[in-house]
């Protein structure tokens, strides 16, 4: 009897082995860095948690995750398969082991992965994914706030359903998306690609040498076609046009992630000669001025404006100070709010801009000395600290001196509405409509209260008696 019990206690657990089991596979076993890879966990029996991914930390990155389930019947047996779709980002290069991962109770076989540096890699474009990223660099080294362009090209060969290209990633640095993308076909290897390009600007905030970028990345859906011969050989007997319908009707969609090749930074720090100075790291950097009225000669109490105008290359608005203009000799100064603005040129970069007005007063008769107006900045192609300045300029007051109000506190009048002149020659139409109106509104109310007042017609007795 226990014998019996024995061989039926074996025969249990060897049942739970084969029909209750859990497995891990991946899509590929080698990759290039920055490439992602699908890991594949299956399992026979219903699932009612999500695996546990802890393990995977450290050597691997999640990249979005899809699940599936599929039930058959074969002579009468009802069977299940349950799937779970990981895509993984690998973070280290070289054989890496996706260890085993538990998934409600059962554990799965270490799956190995190799990962190839990018400078030893197979060529993604030679592989049948047909998708391709990389990134490249304005300069490999920057000084603290001044600009950096960072270009992204996507190449595709696949046909991009629909995604968003991530930007990159750098601890204490402002990014942002420079300009509009940019679509074109290029070839490589003989095999054209559609490629988008997408740009972005990065302001490093702390200066540091091998300040690593976390790459930017593609993650999106890609038209993957079947290539299963059974799905072929259905469409061959109708004879469908060979390849063009099969893949219309067969393609579906894939999810994928991928990740442009690391880099490295180095930020230099402000130039210790330079402290005490408004820290403007630029490109170029040009200052112009308007006067409104441009005459020179200007009535004592009346405003003369100076709209002073700065763009910078390769630095934000907010990056630029405020243009200060104090008051002079025989004049007064009211300046208006500055306007700070970013714009993009195609091959020039980003733009940063600022305009700000004066309004001048004269207060006696006589020369009007405009003063000049400097602002310094650091040009970050050659080095040096340079400085721009507007020149002063003169113009004669004429008049007596007269109470001058800021433009402040004039205030216009409070504007009243205007009286069509149609309604003046028309009144005697808006009168006529009016009693209109009136007339059929006490010939609706006559009516009403007539219908109340007439007497109620006599209802017939009814026919059936009424049940008590």
């Amino acid at each position: 009897m226990i014998k019996k019990l024995f061989y039926l206690w074996m025969l249990w657990v060897w049942a739970g082995a084969a029909y209750a089991t859990v497995s891990a596979t991946v899509g590929r076993s080698t990759v290039n860095e920055g490439q992602s890879v699908e890991l594949i966990l299956s399992a026979t029996d219903k699932k009612t948690a999500a695996p546990d991914f802890t393990p995977l930390q450290g050597n691997f990155e999640l990249a979005g995750q899809s699940t599936s389930q599929r039930t058959s019947i074969v002579n009468g047996v009802l069977s299940s398969h349950y799937e779970i779709r990981v895509n993984l980002i690998p973070l280290k290069t070289g054989t890496l082991t996706i260890p085993p991962l538990t998934w409600q109770g059962e554990t799965t076989e270490p799956v190995s992965l190799t990962v190839q540096p990018a400078s030893s890699a197979v060529k993604q474009e030679d592989k049948a994914d047909g998708l391709l990223i990389e990134a490249a660099l304005s300069a490999s080294t920057v000084y603290e706030n001044s600009e950096l362009i960072y270009t992204v090209r996507l190449y595709d060969r696949m046909g991009i359903v629909d995604g968003d290209i991530l930007p990159p990633q750098l601890a204490g640095a402002e990014i942002q998306a420079l300009g509009n993308d940019r679509a074109f076909t290029a070839e490589r290897n003989g095999k054209t690609y559609q490629v988008i390009e997408k740009q972005f600007v990065i302001f490093p905030k702390e200066a540091g040498t091998n300040l690593k970028i976390k790459p930017a990345a593609f993650k999106g859906f890609v038209f993957s076609p079947r290539t299963s011969g059974a799905d072929r050989n259905l469409l061959d007997p109708f004879g469908f046009p060979g390849d063009i319908i099969y893949r219309g009707l067969s393609s579906m969609q894939q999810e994928v992630f991928v990740r442009a090749e690391p880099m490295t930074l180095t930020v230099l720090p402000k130039p210790p000669e330079l402290s005490g100075y408004w820290w403007l790291p630029a490109r170029s950097l040009t200052m112009t001025e308007a006067f409104s009225p441009a005459r020179q000669e200007i009535q004592v109490g009346a405003p003369l404006t100076r709209t002073i105008r700065v763009e910078a290359k390769g630095v934000l608005g907010t990056q630029l100070p405020d243009i200060i203009m104090p008051d002079g000799p025989g004049f007064k100064v009211y300046p208006e709010a500055p306007q700070k603005s970013n714009a993009y040129a195609v091959n020039e970069g980003l733009i940063g801009i600022e305009e700000r007005s004066f309004v001048i007063i004269p207060l006696t008769a006589g020369t009007v000395e405009v003063p000049p107006v400097s602002l310094s900045w650091f040009n970050v192609t050659t080095g040096q600290q340079e400085t721009a300045r507007l020149p002063s300029a003169q113009f004669q007051a004429f008049g007596t001196p007269a109470v001058v109000h800021p433009p402040e506190a004039i205030e216009a009048p409070a504007p009243t509405a205007p009286v069509s002149p149609y309604a003046k020659e028309n009144a005697w139409l808006f009168f006529l409509g009016g009693l209109c109106i009136g007339l059929a509104g006490t010939f609706l109310l006559f009516f009403f209260m007539m219908r109340r007042t007439r007497p109620k017609k006599k209802h017939l007795p009814d026919i059936y008696p009424k049940r008590e």
